[in-house]
């Protein structure tokens, strides 16, 4: 009797500790944080995934507001002109995730239904991954000395080539001459004037793009295609500006206009 109450015992303590292995690796999603292991976003510490999820997050809810279902790409692009689309390839998302695909981000529910509204927020995995990937294209390692604050020091900043948006210009007229493929995220907002003289209250609409330049529009069946405030991605010709009123860089004639 002994003996069959030992054996037990020992069965008990075993499947105990199996179902505790089990739960955490579940809780981790099988994320085990190894500095060993330099090629996954498991190589980076908890604690720096923590402070980059809470810094980017709480520059977003400064900036933007705070998002009721979760934060999504666009806003931290929207916040960060130096993330790129390709920063969000294979980052998760509280049901599937996001790839970069034909040069943009595409949400996959990945055989998943999309049962709640929130669906689409990066997880706190998909922003470990997220880390991973942009400390991996800046080249700041995070084991080796470098920090979160370079990181976020570096997004803040717009990019000095086309690698964001295909086109960025850093004068008052396209960056690749005067006829370029353009294919740029932002906002679909009323254009700024030039100077501060009297100005007529008319909203032409144009394009504000993640870096912060304004773009006039053209060939764009407005409100057919879009609306004020829609977050969007425009491809089309960019041309220089020529005289204008308005405050831009450029005008894209557009060939496709898509909501994200």
């Amino acid at each position: 009797m002994k003996n069959m109450k030992s054996q037990f015992w020992t069965g008990f303590a075993v499947a105990v500790v199996a179902l505790v292995g089990v739960s955490t690796y579940a809780y981790w999603g099988g994320n085990v944080i190894d500095k060993g292991n330099s090629n996954s976003e498991g190589s980076i510490a908890q604690d720096a995934v923590i402070e980059f999820s809470e810094t980017l997050r709480a520059n977003v809810v400064s900036k933007i507001g705070q998002p009721i279902e979760g934060f999504e790409p666009f806003m931290f692009m929207q916040v960060y002109p130096g993330l790129t689309e390709q920063d969000f390839n294979n980052v998760s998302a509280l049901i599937g995730g996001y790839r970069f695909e034909n040069d943009e981000i595409v949400y996959d529910t990945q055989g998943a239904m999309e049962l709640h509204t929130a669906a689409r927020a990066i997880s706190d995995e998909g922003m470990a991954q997220l880390l991973f990937n942009v400390s991996t294209r800046l080249n700041i390692n995070l084991e080796g000395g470098g920090t979160i604050g370079e990181i976020v020091e570096m997004l803040e900043k717009a990019p000095d080539s086309d690698s964001a948006n295909n086109v960025t210009p850093t004068t008052n007229e396209p960056a690749s001459g005067a006829n370029a493929q353009a294919n740029i995220t932002g906002t679909i907002t009323c254009l700024p004037h030039k100077g501060d003289g009297p100005h007529t209250m008319e909203c032409a609409i144009g394009l504000k793009a993640d870096d912060g330049y304004y773009y006039g529009l053209t060939n764009m069946n407005y409100p057919d295609m879009a609306d004020v405030q829609d977050y969007v991605r425009v491809r089309g010709t960019l041309t220089k500006p020529g005289e204008t009123n308005y405050d831009i860089v450029g005008s894209i004639a557009v060939t496709s206009l898509e909501k994200i």
